[in-house]
């Protein structure tokens, strides 16, 4: 009998209420994540199983892990985004929590583009998002469980009063030296508040760059304003460009992160694209 797997990450708020819900458009069968079973494992088992398609639910950092272990296989995923941020499921217009379970079952599959990053020369990992080096993985690291919990995404804005005025960090951009508050490496164009990357399209085959050089609280006016209204333009010690594959390089190991997970001690990160790996339910 064709059944869909939900790869069900339970610590999120609504995990319980997924298997229930999900039931009245099928049989479903549940393969639960474990911190050290983070997704990956659980799809190898659903496909094994026959699974005709499968729904992630989680935030990004396990749709991220779920979607790369599902790349080129042809298998439609739906997202179930149960985390704090959804930024993936925001920029696909899926709707978040349980008020996405139509689409994630019966939605149409879109072909899209995934990233993959290898932090100093290791295997690649997915994103679905971006991958940075810098003062944003910082910023992410500030910010707490309880105040995710409280107030969503204003909790990484917040954070981020705490390391804006954080001084630039020599890098490198595919050889050329850079003074950076982070370098990006992104799929997809925006954040709740802003856009980073304005020209990118989750099917665009494209990777997008941001290079961030401010220096000081000035500096950040004209970008936050670019970022806000979603402008096109560069401003200021703002740079975006979409490219092929990217390297970042520190002299010194930074924290690097990617789509949310952070990894202390990194000293390079190539990225790159993957076009249409995915076939998401949009």
């Amino acid at each position: 009998m064709s059944f869909t797997a939900l790869i069900l990450n339970p610590i999120h708020e609504g995990a319980a209420a997924a298997e229930r819900e999900l039931a009245a458009f099928g049989p479903i069968r549940t393969y639960r994540t474990t911190p050290d079973s983070p997704g990956p494992a659980q799809v190898a088992q659903a496909l094994s199983d026959g699974a005709e398609s499968l729904v992630v639910a989680g935030g990004d950092g396990t749709q991220r892990l779920v979607a790369g272990a599902l790349a080129g296989s042809g298998v439609p995923l739906g997202i179930l985004a149960t985390g704090t941020a959804c930024v993936y499921a925001r920029n696909l217009g899926i709707p978040l929590g349980m008020y996405g379970k139509k689409v994630a079952t019966q939605g149409v599959p879109r072909a899209v583009d995934l990233g993959w990053v290898s932090l100093d020369g290791s295997a690649a990992s997915p994103f679905l998002v971006a991958a940075g080096m810098g003062r944003d993985a910082e910023t992410i690291s500030e910010v707490r469980t309880e105040s995710k919990r409280r107030l969503g995404w204003l909790a990484y804005a917040m954070a981020g009063l705490k390391t804006a005025g954080r001084p630039r960090i020599p890098l490198k951009i595919n050889g050329q030296p850079v003074e950076a508050w982070t370098v990006l490496a992104g799929n997809i164009g925006k954040i709740p508040t802003a856009s980073m990357f304005p020209s990118a399209r989750p099917d665009d085959g494209r990777l997008h760059v941001l290079h961030l050089g401010v220096r000081s609280w000035a500096d950040w006016i004209p970008v936050a304003y670019t970022g806000i209204a979603r402008s096109r333009r560069d401003a200021g010690k703002l740079h975006r460009w979409g490219t092929g594959p990217v390297l970042i390089e520190s002299e010194a190991p930074v924290m690097a992160q990617i789509d949310g997970d952070l990894f202390p001690g990194i000293s390079s990160l190539e990225a790159w694209i993957d076009p249409g790996a995915l076939l998401i339910r949009c």
